[in-house]
């Protein structure tokens, strides 16, 4: 089988320091994703890169392309650790709705307001509420259930704070 030689990838001291801390401190499957990029910058065939990992050709060549297609220039090692996060954890599951803490507090602080307001017989009516109040605001435009389970997790950090 022949070698498909490519040209190394090509990145910048700051980025390479960036990789190898993601490698130690991220998943498994962020880590093997730096790993790839590391080893694309040796000059290693893509046969040879894809058997060490244990990925297939398609995945090397994804993630080099994703690499390669960012514009980011990060100027310091932090900008390099936020340019490899967001490119190895992009296009993972479903795109959050609500990404923003300012946002989950602001639907929080709804929440509170309508209890205190209008008491509802269920909790699906109090979400149905706090989801119409939101989209009123601004907010996005998000399900009785959505706003459940922002809810509910808020509730569990709450409890994992205070018993700290």
């Amino acid at each position: 089988m022949p070698f498909s030689i490519t040209a190394p990838l090509e990145i910048t001291i700051i980025e390479r320091k960036a990789l190898e801390y993601v490698i130690e401190t991220g998943s498994e499957v962020v880590s093997t994703r730096a790993k790839i990029l590391l080893e694309l910058t040796t000059g290693k065939s893509l046969t040879k890169i894809k058997k060490e990992i244990g990925v297939s050709g398609s995945v090397v060549n994804r993630w080099r392309n994703r690499w390669e297609a960012s514009e980011l220039a990060p100027q310091n090692l932090d900008d390099a650790i936020a340019k490899v996060e967001e490119i190895l954890s992009g296009g993972m599951g479903r795109p959050k709705k609500v990404k923003v803490t300012r946002e989950v507090s602001k639907i929080i602080e709804l929440s509170e307001w309508s209890k205190d307001r209008k008491p509802c017989k269920s909790k699906h009516q109090h979400n149905k509420l706090v989801a119409e109040a939101a989209a009123a605001r601004g907010l996005p435009e998000m399900s009785p259930r959505t706003i459940g389970r922002l809810l509910e997790g808020n509730k569990n950090e709450e409890l994992i704070l205070r018993c700290k």
